[in-house]
C-alpha cells in the first residue's frame, strides 16, 4: 500500500530537466526526455520536503519504504537482510575499485547509506566514515546494526566544513534527488582539492527508443520506476553534470549490474594504487586485515565463478560436438545399411546367373547326348554347335563381368566395416571424454559449492575465520601428503654428487682460509704470551682473594639456608595469594627501603665529564639457553667486541647467579662480572637476585603469562634495592641497558638502551595484558631516562618516535652487523652432525626461531604441507630450531596431524658450533616471521653463503635490499612457490647467494657495529641529557591525549604536583577518568582513579618522590571531534588542563612546561 504521503508526492509535477530545459518530449508513460543533455525525467515529482523522512509515519522514504512498499511492490528483502547481503554482493565490490583511487586513513562520507553497511566497511579498512540519511528510524538502524557514526537530514542542513572530505559517495541515489545539481554542488564543496566522488546511478542508453528496449527486453526497463526513480542519466548527461561543478576528470568502472554505470570523479586526475599498495595499507591494523581477507575471499569466489561458467561453456562446446559426431554416425550407419541392402541384391543376381548357368550347361549336356544319338543330323548339330558356343562365350564373359562387380563390391564392403569399427572406437573415445568432461564439471561444481559455503560460513560468523582456514588447510595437507615417494634413490644419488662437489669447493675454501688464519694466529700467539704475563701476576693476587673468598662462601652458604627456611615457611603460608595478585615486588621494595631508610633516587652524582673508564652493562635480565632471542647473541656479541675496541676501559657486568658462570668466557683484563648475590652487595639485594633466580624458571613452567610481569618487578625491586649508590660506588662512567630497561638508573649517570621491537603495539594479541604493561613500562622508562636510544632497524626507530616522547636526535640506529659471529664448521663435523640428525647435505630448509606466535610456524607448516602435496617424489625436509616449551610440543603435534613428522625437525635450541652445522649444510634459509626488529639469522645465511627466503613484513626488505626472495607470510601459496624455485631453479639460487654476500659485506662486521656503539657512548658521557622539569602528553592550548608524564628534577621530599582539569560541557560522553599514582597501605604503590564530570572542574594532586624521576597519568575515554561532528579539530582528546603547579614544602611553586611531542 502507497502512503498518504506518496500520493500526495504523485500529484505533484515538474516539467523541467535538471540542465533547464523545459521542452520535453514524450517517451513513455511515467517519463519524458530531455534532448538537450539525453536524460528521462519523471513526469509527476514529489516536493523536495516531502522526500525528507524525519517522522517515520508519513515520510516518503520512512519505515514503510524499506519494510513494506519495496517488499509488496518490487518483492525486495527486508532491511536486515539487505543489511547481510549487501555486504558481499555490493559493498565488498565498490570498496575493491574504491581502494584503487583512495587509500585510508582518509575521511568519507555516504548519502543515502541505508543500513551503513559500506559505512561499516569503509571503517574497519581505516577510513573515517560518516553515513547520511534522510529518516530517523534508518538512522537508528544504521547506528544499531553496524555501530557507525550517522547524520540526520539532508546534506545541506550540516555544518560540514568546506574542502574537508577526502570521498563522497552517493550509491543508488541520485536517481531519487528531487534537485542533483544543487546536492552534488554542495558536495562538490565539501571535498578537498584532491578528493573524489564515487557513484553509482542507472543508465539510460542513449538515443534508444521505448520500442526498441522493450524488443530487446532490455534490464535498464527494471530502473523505470517512477515516482522512486526522478532522473535517469545517461553517460553523457553524467559528464555534463559532473563538468558544470569542475569534476571533469572521470573514470567509468565496470558496472556491478548491466542496467548501471559506476564511475570515480574528481578535480585533479585521478591517480590509481597498485594492488600491493592496497594490500600494503590494508595490514596496518586487525580490522583492515580482516577487510583484506573478505576481499581476498570475494577474488576467490569471483575467480572460481568465472571458472564454472568456462567450464559451463566448454561443456556446451563438447556437448554440440558430441551431437555433431552422433549426427555424422546416424549417416554413416544409414549409408552402411544402403551399402548392405546393395550387397544383398548383387548376391541374389549373382545366384540368378549361377542358376541360369547350371540350367545352360544341363541343356549343352542335353544337346550333346542327342549328338551321339543323332549322327545322321552332324551337319544341323554342328551348326546349332557353333551358335551354343557363340551363346556359351556370351554368357562365359557376363559371367567374368558379374565376379568383377562382385570382387569390387566384396573390397567396398570391406572399407566399410573398418570405417564402421573406426567409427565406433571415436563415438567410444568421445563418450570417454564427455565422462571426463562430466567429472571435471562436477568436480568444479563442487569445489565452487565448498567455496560459497565457506563463504556465508565466513560472513555468519567472522571470528571463526582463522580457525576454519586453518582447519581446511589441515585437512587438504593430509589428504594430499599420503602420496609416497618414487624417485628417492635417484634424487640421493644426486644429492652425494652435490654433497662431493661442495666438499670440493669447501676443502678450497678451508685452504684459504687456514693461510689466511696462519697470519693471525703468529699475532694471536704474542697476544697469549703478553696475556699470560699479565695473567701470572694476577695469579698471586687471585690466591690471596680466594681465601677471602672461600670464607665469604661459608658465609653465603649459611644465609642462603636462613633464607629458605625463612621462604619455605613463607611459601606455606601467603606467597601463592602475593604472586597472584603481583604485590611481591612492592613489599619487598618497602621492606628494603625500611630497613636501609633510605629513599629512592637520593643518591647524587656530579654530571660526567665524557671520559668513559668505566661502563656498567646490566645483564640481570639474560635467561639460560635461547629464551632471549636475538638480544641475548647481540649483547654477548657487543661485549666481546667493546673490550677489544676499547681496552683502556673496565666493563663491569651486573649479573644474576642462574647465568652468572654461563657469563665466564667473556671475563677478560678490561671485563669483570658482578653478581647481585655476591656478599660484595647488601644482603637484601642478595636474597632478592636468589629469589628472582630460583623462582622465576618455575613460574615460566607453570605461568608463563604472568613471568614477565614478576621478573620485571622483581628486577625493580632489586634496582630499588641498590638505590643506596651501586653505579656511583661501582664509579661507573655511564649504564648500558642491552635489554632495553634502564632498571639500574641513577641521575647524573647518562643511560645508553637498545630498543628491539615495538611489538606489543602492533601485535597486542600476543601478548596478555601482564606481559603488555610490562613491555610498555620498560619502553616508556627507557624513552624517559636515557641519554641515547639504539635501535636495531630504521623500521624500529620510525615506531619508536611515533610512540615514545624522545627528541629524534637522542634515537640512533645501529644494525646488528654480526655476520662472523658463527665459527665456520669443517666438512667432517659439518657431515657429522647431519648424520646424527639422519639430515642430507642441501636437502632441508632452516628456520631458527623461538616458537613465539609472531614466528607464524602455523602457516609455514602449513605452506609446507601443501608443497609437500604437490611434490610427494621430493626429500625436501625443514628443520625448526628454538628453545622447547609448550608451543613447541604444540607444533610438534599440529606436525604429526598434518603427516609432516617424517619430514619436519623440531631440532630445539642448538650451541652455535651445532646451529652453524645446520645453517652451512641447509638448501635455504626461510624466515617467515610476521614481525621483526631486524633477523641476525637472516644476515649469517647472506654471509654464510646460503640463499633467503623471507618475509616482506616490518624490517625484512630493509634488512635484506635485493638480496632474498621475499612473500607475503600470511599468503602459503606465496611461500609454497618460493620452495618450489629454491628447489629447481639453480641460476636463481646462486644469483641470491651472490647478492647476499655482497648485502652481507655492504652492513658491515662486528667491529664495525662495535665502533657505532662507541660513539655513542662517547656522545652521552660528553652530553649528558639534563632533564628538565615538563608535562609531555599537553597541546599548548591545554588540550591532553591518552597519556600525560611529568618527567621532573632532583627535589625534596614532599613536592606535590597539582593540576586543575575542565571537562567541558559539550564532550560526548559523561565526564573524564584519570588514573593517578598513589601510595597504597603498607607502603605499595598503586593508582587510584579520579573523576571529573562533564561541565565541571577538578583540581588533582599527586605526591612525588624525593630526586628525579618521572610520574605517569592515564587519561580515559579519548575522543576526536571531527569524527563527532564537533568540528574540525582532528586531534585524539581527552580532558583541558587549566593550570599545572609543583609545589614544594616550604610553599614556593613553579610552572611545568607543556609538551606535545609523541601525541
Amino acid at each position: 500500500m502507497v502512503s498518504e504521503g506518496r500520493a500526495r508526492a504523485l500529484s505533484r509535477a515538474v516539467p523541467q530537466c535538471w540542465c533547464g530545459n523545459r521542452h520535453l518530449q514524450e517517451y513513455a508513460p511515467d517519463y519524458l526526455r530531455c534532448p538537450a543533455c539525453e536524460t528521462l525525467v519523471a513526469r509527476r515529482m514529489p516536493e523536495p520536503e516531502e522526500l525528507i523522512s524525519l517522522r517515520d509515519e508519513s515520510g516518503f522514504y520512512g519505515r514503510e519504504y524499506y519494510e513494506r512498499y519495496l517488499v509488496d511492490k518490487y518483492g525486495f528483502p527486508t532491511l536486515a537482510e539487505r543489511a547481510r547481503n549487501d555486504l558481499s554482493e555490493r559493498c565488498l565490490y565498490w570498496l575493491r575499485f574504491l581502494l584503487s583511487y583512495k587509500l585510508p586513513p582518509a575521511t568519507a562520507l555516504e548519502l543515502g547509506s541505508a543500513h551503513g553497511g559500506f559505512v561499516a566497511l569503509l571503517r574497519w579498512a581505516g577510513f573515517d566514515a560518516t553515513g547520511l540519511e534522510v529518516s530517523q528510524w534508518l538512522v537508528e538502524f544504521a547506528t544499531r546494526t553496524f555501530q557507525v557514526p550517522m547524520l540526520l537530514g539532508p546534506i545541506e542542513h550540516h555544518n560540514i566544513a568546506p574542502a574537508s572530505l577526502d570521498l563522497i559517495a552517493l550509491m543508488d541515489l541520485l536517481e531519487h534527488l528531487p534537485d542533483p545539481v544543487y546536492t552534488l554542488s554542495h558536495c562538490a564543496r565539501l571535498l578537498k582539492p584532491e578528493g573524489v566522488l564515487i557513484l553509482q546511478t542507472p543508465c539510460y542508453p542513449q538515443g534508444r527508443s521505448l520500442a526498441e528496449l522493450e524488443q530487446e527486453q532490455a534490464p535498464f526497463l527494471k530502473m523505470m520506476t517512477a515516482p522512486d526513480h526522478l532522473f535517469l542519466f545517461s553517460q553523457s548527461a553524467l559528464r555534463q553534470l559532473l563538468a558544470t561543478l569542475d569534476l571533469k576528470y572521470i573514470d567509468f568502472l565496470p558496472p556491478l549490474f548491466p542496467y548501471d554505470m559506476f564511475l570515480v570523479a574528481g578535480r585533479r586526475p585521478l591517480a590509481r594504487y597498485s594492488p600491493a599498495q592496497v594490500a600494503e595499507c590494508l595490514t596496518h591494523a586487525p580490522s583492515a586485515r580482516l577487510v583484506r581477507s573478505l576481499l581476498d575471499l570475494d577474488e576467490n569466489v569471483r575467480e572460481l565463478t568465472r571458472r564454472y561458467s568456462e567450464a559451463e561453456a566448454d561443456r556446451s562446446a563438447r556437448l554440440a560436438v558430441i551431437r555433431q559426431q552422433a549426427q555424422q554416425i546416424a549417416e554413416l550407419a544409414a549409408a552402411r545399411d544402403q551399402a548392405s541392402e546393395q550387397l544383398h541384391q548383387v548376391r541374389a543376381q549373382l545366384a540368378a546367373a549361377e542358376a541360369d548357368r547350371a540350367a545352360r550347361l544341363d541343356a549343352i549336356r542335353v544337346l550333346e547326348q542327342r549328338l551321339r544319338d543323332a549322327d545322321h543330323t552332324v551337319a544341323d548339330l554342328h551348326h546349332r554347335l557353333a551358335d551354343l558356343h557363340e551363346r556359351l562365350g556370351a554368357a562365359e564373359a557376363d559371367r567374368a563381368a558379374r565376379l568383377l562387380v562382385i570382387e569390387r563390391q566384396g573390397r567396398q564392403l570391406g572399407e566399410l566395416e573398418a570405417a564402421r569399427k573406426q567409427t565406433e572406437l571415436e563415438l567410444h573415445q568421445t563418450r570417454m571424454r564427455l565422462a571426463a568432461a562430466e567429472a571435471e564439471r562436477e568436480a568444479v561444481r563442487e569445489t565452487l559449492g565448498q567455496a560459497q559455503q565457506r563463504l556465508r560460513e565466513t560472513q555468519r560468523t567472522l571470528g571463526e575465520l582463522r580457525q576454519e582456514t586453518t582447519e581446511l588447510r589441515e585437512a587438504l595437507s593430509a589428504a594430499q601428503a599420503v602420496r609416497e615417494s618414487l624417485q628417492r634413490q635417484a634424487e640421493d644419488l644426486d644429492q652425494r654428487l652435490k654433497l662431493v662437489e661442495t666438499e670440493r669447493s669447501g676443502l678450497a675454501q678451508q685452504l684459504q682460509q687456514l693461510g689466511e688464519s696462519l697470519a693471525a694466529s703468529q699475532a694471536e700467539r704474542n697476544r697469549l704470551a703478553e696475556q699470560a704475563r699479565r695473567l701470572q701476576e694476577s695469579l698471586e693476587a687471585a690466591q690471596t682473594e680466594r681465601a677471602l673468598a672461600q670464607e665469604a662462601v661459608r658465609g653465603a652458604k649459611a644465609e642462603l639456608q636462613f633464607l629458605r627456611a625463612v621462604l619455605d615457611r613463607f611459601s606455606q603460608s601467603l606467597v601463592y595469594r602475593a604472586m597472584r595478585a603481583a604485590h611481591l615486588w612492592d613489599w619487598l621494595a618497602v621492606a628494603v627501603e625500611r630497613r636501609s631508610g633510605k629513599e629512592l633516587n637520593s643518591s647524587k652524582r656530579a654530571p660526567g665529564t665524557g671520559r668513559l673508564e668505566r661502563i656498567v652493562v646490566d645483564l640481570t635480565p639474560l635467561l639460560p639457553g635461547g629464551e632471549n632471542g636475538g638480544a641475548k647473541l647481540l649483547a654477548l656479541e657487543l661485549v666481546k667486541q667493546l673490550s677489544r675496541l676499547a681496552p683502556q676501559c673496565r666493563f663491569l657486568l651486573l649479573t644474576l647467579p642462574r647465568c652468572h658462570d654461563e657469563l665466564a668466557r667473556l671475563e677478560s683484563r678490561n671485563v669483570q662480572r658482578i653478581c647481585l648475590a655476591d656478599r660484595s652487595v647488601s644482603r637484601c639485594r642478595r636474597a632478592l637476585a636468589w629469589l628472582i633466580s630460583a623462582i622465576e624458571p618455575a613460574l615460566r613452567r607453570l605461568a608463563p603469562s604472568s613471568v614477565a610481569r614478576l621478573s620485571q618487578n622483581l628486577r625493580q625491586a632489586l634496582a630499588n634495592a641498590s638505590s643506596d649508590g651501586l653505579l656511583q660506588r661501582l664509579k661507573a662512567d655511564l649504564l648500558f641497558c642491552p635489554f632495553t630497561a634502564p632498571f639500574f638508573y641513577e641521575p647524573g649517570i647518562p643511560v645508553v638502551s637498545v630498543i628491539y621491537d615495538l611489538q606489543y603495539l602492533d601485535y597486542p594479541q600476543f601478548f596478555d595484558e601482564e606481559e603488555r604493561a610490562s613491555r610498555d613500562r620498560a619502553f616508556r622508562q627507557a624513552c624517559l631516562l636515557s641519554s641515547r636510544l639504539v635501535c636495531i632497524s630504521d623500521f624500529v626507530r620510525q615506531r619508536v618516535l611515533r610512540e615514545g616522547l624522545i627528541p629524534p636526535e637522542r634515537v640512533h640506529t645501529v644494525h646488528i652487523t654480526a655476520p662472523n659471529r658463527l665459527p665456520r664448521p669443517s666438512q667432517k663435523a659439518m657431515l657429522a652432525a647431519l648424520k646424527r640428525r639422519q639430515l642430507d647435505y642441501n636437502g632441508y630448509l632452516l628456520y631458527p626461531a623461538n616458537f613465539w606466535p609472531h614466528k607464524n610456524h602455523e602457516l609455514l607448516l602449513t605452506a609446507f604441507g601443501m608443497y609437500r602435496a604437490r611434490r610427494p617424489q621430493s626429500h625436501l625436509r625443514l628443520v625448526l630450531t628454538g628453545a622447547p616449551g609448550p608451543r613447541m610440543e604444540f607444533l610438534r603435534a599440529a606436525a604429526a596431524r598434518m603427516n609432516l613428522s617424517e619430514y619436519v625437525i623440531f631440532a630445539g635450541f642448538l650451541p652455535d658450533e651445532e646451529f652453524a652445522a645446520l645453517l652451512y649444510g641447509c638448501r635455504a634459509l626461510i624466515f617467515p616471521s610476521l614481525y621483526e626488529g631486524f633477523g641476525m639469522p637472516v644476515l649469517e645465511a647472506m654471509a654464510a653463503g646460503k640463499p633467503v627466503l623471507a618475509s616482506n613484513l616490518t624490517s625484512m626488505p630493509e634488512m635484506t635490499g635485493t638480496a632474498a626472495a621475499l612473500f607475503d607470510p600470511l599468503r602459503p601459496e606465496e611461500i609454497v612457490q618460493a620452495i618450489e624455485r629454491v628447489e629447481t631453479d639453480e641460476a636463481w639460487v646462486a644469483e641470491l647467494i651472490r647478492r647476499g654476500r655482497a648485502r652481507a659485506a655492504e652492513l658491515g662486521n662486528e667491529q664495525a657495529m662495535a665502533g657505532k656503539y662507541w660513539q655513542l657512548f662517547s656522545e652521552a658521557a660528553a652530553q649528558p641529557v639534563a632533564f628538565r622539569t615538563a608535562l609531555h602528553g599537553v597541546y599548548p592550548d591545554g588540550w591532553t591525549g591518552r597519556r600525560v608524564v611529568l618527567i621532573f628534577d632532583d627535589g625534596p621530599h614532599g613536592r606535590r604536583l597539582s593540576l586543575t582539569v575542565r571537562a567541558p560541557g559539550w564532550l560526548p560522553g559523561a565526564g573524564v577518568t584519570l588514573e593517578v599514582p598513589e601510595t597504597l597501605p603498607g607502603g605499595a604503590n598503586g593508582r587510584a582513579p579520579f573523576y571529573v564530570p562533564r561541565g565541571e572542574t577538578r583540581t588533582v594532586e599527586c605526591p612525588l618522590p624525593a630526586g628525579a624521576g618521572s610520574l605517569e597519568i592515564a587519561v580515559e575515554p579519548v575522543f576526536q571531534p571531527r569524527a563527532m561532528g564537533l568540528g574540525r579539530d582532528s586531534r585524539w582528546l581527552g580532558c583541558r588542563i587549566l593550570s599545572a603547579q609543583l609545589r614544594y614544602p616550604d610553599g614556593s611553586s613553579r610552572t611545568p612546561e607543556f609538551v606535545a611531542h609523541g601525541l
